[in-house]
């Protein structure tokens, strides 16, 4: 495994590191009231371009860590769509 190889996984073990606690938070406190939107739908947007960038490079490891990521990502917009109250329809 060569250093770019290493520093990409460890980035992306970062990045698995940083949504998880997010995930559980939602789900123990039913809340995403302080989750944006927008945010999300530019992560879902970022890793989609990144996995199809990993299959056209033929990087398999770039290609399932950005589909983790992907799916990741998903959820918290599963949960943001069914613990918001409604009040925040729009885009924040």
């Amino acid at each position: 495994m060569n250093l770019a190889t290493s520093l990409y996984l460890t980035a992306n073990t970062l990045c698995f590191c940083a949504i998880f606690p997010q995930i559980i938070k939602m789900i123990k406190t039913r809340s995403t009231k302080d989750l944006s939107l927008t945010m999300l739908i530019m992560y879902i947007v970022a890793n989609t371009l990144l996995l199809i960038y990993g299959f056209l490079s033929k990087s398999v490891s770039m290609a399932l860590s950005n589909l983790g990521l992907l799916l990741l990502t998903m959820l918290e917009m599963c949960l943001k769509f069914k613990y918001d109250d409604g009040k925040n329809d729009k885009l924040n």
